[in-house]
């Protein structure tokens, strides 16, 4: 089966491809999620961790892969419940150990987002997430089923017939993302994909690489004549500047097309310098005498710095100051009111995470007197995730 999917691998880092396993999951001795196949455990054949397949996924670059998992890990089902079987006690080969890949906790829930079979991972949640108190019969994923051929039958596989299903359909999504979601019923299956967004937003089984190889190419394309008005705009400014000749026009119009490249950075320092300026009483009276528009253009550079402040994600405190200043003085603005909006909720957002952050830290400084230190913690850990910093996490 490795060898097998060795192969696909290598095929999907040019090619569409789908790794699909319907059968029984499992755990190995350190309770990370393994697959058994359909001649595991007899003599020398051996569970199959994910933790091995997403690393041959990444060693072949597998950009084209769609893995489908049709199996349960979680704790309750280790005896034996739906899609599932007991734990094997026996250490698997070290020489099929695949190094650098983080452990997968094991408790009530199973995080499989860390291994990334591929570019997108479709499970059953119910495979993969257990309320705390609940058993395995009430996750039963046995039911009857009309089959896609019209027939009745008895199946324990919820999750593939559901995705089937909905591919069957001719007027059907044509996303993951719309996959995923129109497989979702009542009656078992619960399908639950792991990826990046914008991969949930693309065409089933396409060829990703060479999509975003167009899409490279077209927003290069793009960028052209926008990296062409840059260039021209810099020798503008520099050669009005020799001439005593400030321009915070030209600075504006600069910074809107250093944001129309990505270049958060350039873009700000540039509508910076256009607001200074126009914000100084001698500029502002030279610009009113040989431009009509120049109140309009300061309120504008309000509201270009306060957007891309805003986008940027830099500083949303300048962000929310620069917008309110440009709504305050444009009644009919409704683009600074509506980033005045947004900008003030991620504000406040970030403002009282940080705030639950540290009082949840000092709890646990304190021993958790009033219980829950699992749950504080996973909070604490989602938020360093999110953060992409340091763990937050105290020494227990």
């Amino acid at each position: 089966m490795l060898d097998a999917f060795r192969k696909l691998a290598d095929h999907a880092r040019s090619d569409p491809a789908v790794f699909f396993f319907a059968g029984n999951g499992s755990t190995d001795e350190s309770g990370s999620p393994t697959l058994v196949s359909a001649d595991g455990r007899n003599g020398e054949v051996f569970d199959i961790g994910l933790d091995e397949l997403a690393a041959i996924a990444r060693e072949s670059d597998a950009a084209n892969l769609v893995s489908i998992i049709d199996a349960s890990f979680v704790g309750e089902f280790a005896s034996g419940g739906a899609r599932s079987v007991a734990s094997d006690p026996r250490p698997r080969p070290s020489v099929r150990q695949s190094g650098g890949v983080a452990e997968l906790a094991f408790q009530h829930n199973v995080d499989v987002s860390k291994a990334a079979i591929g570019s997108v991972n479709v499970y059953n949640e119910r495979g993969i997430t257990v309320a705390l108190g609940s058993s395995a019969s009430s996750f039963t994923m046995e039911g009857e089923h009309r089959g896609i051929l019209g027939h009745r039958r008895w199946v324990s596989g919820h999750l593939t017939h559901a995705l089937v299903r909905v591919l069957a359909d001719a007027d059907g999504p044509t996303t993951y993302g719309g996959w995923v979601e129109s497989a979702r019923d009542s009656d078992g299956s619960s399908p639950r994909a792991f990826a990046a967004p914008k991969r949930l937003d693309q065409p089933l089984f396409e060829n990703h690489r060479l999509r975003e190889s167009a899409l490279a190419t077209l927003r290069e394309l793009e960028l052209e004549p926008v990296e062409e008005a840059v260039a021209i705009l810099r020798r503008l400014i520099d050669d009005r500047q020799q001439q005593g000749d400030l321009d915070p026009a030209g600075r504006l119009d600069l910074g809107v097309a250093y944001a129309e490249t990505g270049d958060v950075t350039a873009a700000v320092d540039a509508l910076e310098r256009a607001v200074s300026l126009y914000r100084d009483v001698s500029v502002m009276a030279r610009e009113r005498e040989r431009d009509p528009r120049a109140d309009h253009r300061l309120r504008e550079a309000h509201y270009q710095l306060g957007r891309v402040l805003y986008q940027g994600g830099t500083d949303f405190t300048k962000a929310v100051s620069e917008l309110d200043r440009a709504a305050e003085s444009d009644p009919d603005n409704a683009r600074a009111r509506y980033y005045l909006g947004q900008a003030i909720r991620q504000m406040v957002e970030r403002e009282t995470l940080a705030k639950a952050t540290t009082a949840l830290r000092e709890y646990l400084a304190m021993g958790a007197p009033l219980g829950d230190e699992d749950g504080v913690r996973e909070f604490l850990g989602s938020r360093r995730v999110e953060s992409g910093g340091d763990s937050l996490l105290p020494p227990r």
